[in-house]
């Protein structure tokens, strides 16, 4: 490390260290001063976090088991057997979470306490760093809640959105040239607006994603896949696309708690599991990061 200190320009280090992961990366911050002023600047942070997003090579599952877990999906579908492909996490969770969102190496998640007590906490997973969120409003009248958390680039912060109503239904979508369709869940995949929504034909219930694409400066709903529902089984959510080519998803079993991680391949329309995770109803895809949850505002 000293001659890497003393040889290599500052830049040069910076581009090595950013394709590192980040448990290499806090073990480096002892090494010296030097190293440790560089790995925590601001601009390497978010350098680091650029390279990860990109290249996707640090991209894990949050499990929200309890405790929560966390899942190096690709390792384990390289090897089985590999146990530590499977983590548990240390975050601040007393009883079962709901997952907010996950934006940029952080997950927001409530922690569900005793009734009244939910907290809303914003937790690295990475670095296994939290920060909990001043208790939002909670009227008796309302049934459901539904929360939002992403960034926000025009003030280079992080927000968290809560909206609350009486009863749930299912929203609907215009899409041109066709009937109406329900959704039942909105999401970010593969930097694109996705919707699921519920098929019903002679030849079964299926799933159908649908993403919002943009052409000549207008956007438009476009069907992605449609995913039989004996595949499913129940609701899923779309994470990322595998190194094979696959679609990795959760399957959610919201009502038995248990959640099964699986690989669909969209040519065979084969279902792989890739693990299924007791006292866990959630699932949602991180990327390594930096990001420190204690400096958000």
């Amino acid at each position: 490390m000293e001659v890497l200190n003393q040889n290599l320009p500052a830049e040069i280090q910076m581009n090595i260290l950013s394709c590192l992961p980040v448990k290499s990366l806090l073990r480096f911050r002892c090494v010296s001063k030097q190293f440790r002023s560089l790995i925590s600047d601001p601009y390497f942070v978010k350098f680091h976090l650029n390279r990860s997003l990109l290249s996707k090579n640090y991209q894990k599952v949050f499990l929200s088991s309890f405790p929560p877990q966390s899942i190096d999906y690709e390792s384990f579908l390289d090897n089985h057997n590999n146990k530590n492909a499977l983590v548990e996490l240390d975050c601040p969770s007393y009883s079962y979470v709901s997952v907010i969102g996950s934006c940029n190496g952080l997950i927001c998640y409530v922690d569900h306490r005793v009734y009244g007590q939910s907290k809303v906490i914003i937790y690295n997973p990475s670095t296994r760093v939290s920060k909990e969120l001043p208790k939002p409003p909670n009227p008796l009248s309302v049934i459901i809640a539904y929360y939002g958390f992403g960034f926000d680039s025009s003030d280079n912060d992080y927000k968290v959105v809560l909206a609350m109503e009486e009863t749930e239904v299912f929203s609907e979508m215009i899409i041109e040239g066709q009937t109406d369709l329900k959704f039942y869940m909105l999401g970010g995949f593969d930097e694109c607006l996705y919707a699921l929504s519920p098929s019903f034909t002679a030849n079964g219930t299926s799933v159908e994603m649908w993403l919002m694409k943009e052409y000549g400066g207008k956007a438009f709903w476009a069907k992605f896949i449609t995913i039989p529902c004996d595949v499913t089984n129940t609701c899923l959510k779309p994470l990322c696309f595998l190194r094979n080519g696959e679609l990795l998803v959760a399957n959610d079993q919201r009502f038995n708690d248990q959640i099964k991680l699986g690989s669909y391949n969209t040519k065979n329309k084969g279902f792989t599991r890739i693990s299924s995770c007791s006292r866990s109803n959630q699932a949602d895809l991180y990327a390594e990061s930096l990001v420190n949850p204690t400096a958000l505002t």
